[in-house]
């Protein structure tokens, strides 16, 4: 996946056009990572015109391959009637098949799968509902370097004594699109660099 900074945060569109052709001819080969990057950029409009229908269309070939993140994706949908008519079982059994391979990769070391294991205990997605387990898990992407769950864990630190006014942060919210590369096109993880705010634009297939 292509890697680009931009200093206001917004790729050209024309990135965007030419990164939906490459994933279009790899999805239409059956490559599961080019499918979720096509679903992300149909479900936010980037390089193509928003079409949740679309979306869950090729988060779906992608679940079905086995991604995990797609299948997260799906639950997602299903809960909220995204692209697809509301259905909580449907929600909660591509929960859980996302879960069973976050799970697996996390075991192994995966900080990214780690990460995404904390927001499904954060938010009771295909498992009980756990802030303890959602922490373990972010601390230990966190410890890994994975600047996603570092900034959820520091800002669920600085806002903890603020939670009793303002109903507090929701780590859960900063995912989805997310989450982790959210494999799908990840736009607006600002990041501070040499006192610079950047972000960092992921294009491409």
């Amino acid at each position: 996946m292509n890697e680009k900074e931009y200093d206001n945060g917004e790729a050209p569109e024309q990135d965007f056009k030419e990164a939906v052709k490459r994933c279009q001819k790899a999805a239409d080969q059956g490559d599961a990572e080019a499918q979720m990057n096509l679903g992300g950029m149909y479900e936010n409009g980037q390089g193509v015109e928003q079409d949740d229908k679309e979306a869950f269309k090729w988060y779906q070939k992608a679940a079905d391959q086995g991604d995990a993140e797609a299948q997260h994706k799906l639950g997602l949908m299903y809960r909220l009637g995204q692209g697809v008519e509301q259905d909580d079982k449907e929600a909660f059994k591509w929960y859980q098949k996302a879960f069973k391979w976050y799970q697996k990769a996390a075991d192994q070391g995966d900080a990214e799968a780690q990460s995404n294991l904390g927001l499904m205990y954060r938010n009771g997605q295909g498992v009980e509902q756990d802030d303890k387990e959602a922490v373990k898990w972010y601390q230990k992407a966190a410890d890994q370097g994975d600047a996603l769950a570092q900034y959820i864990l520091d800002s669920q630190s600085n806002l903890d004594a603020q939670s009793n006014l303002d109903g507090g942060f929701d780590p859960g919210s900063i995912h989805m699109g997310g989450p982790g590369k959210l494999a799908l096109i990840l736009i607006g993880f600002l990041l501070l660099v040499g006192g610079i705010p950047i972000i960092l634009v992921w294009i491409g297939c």
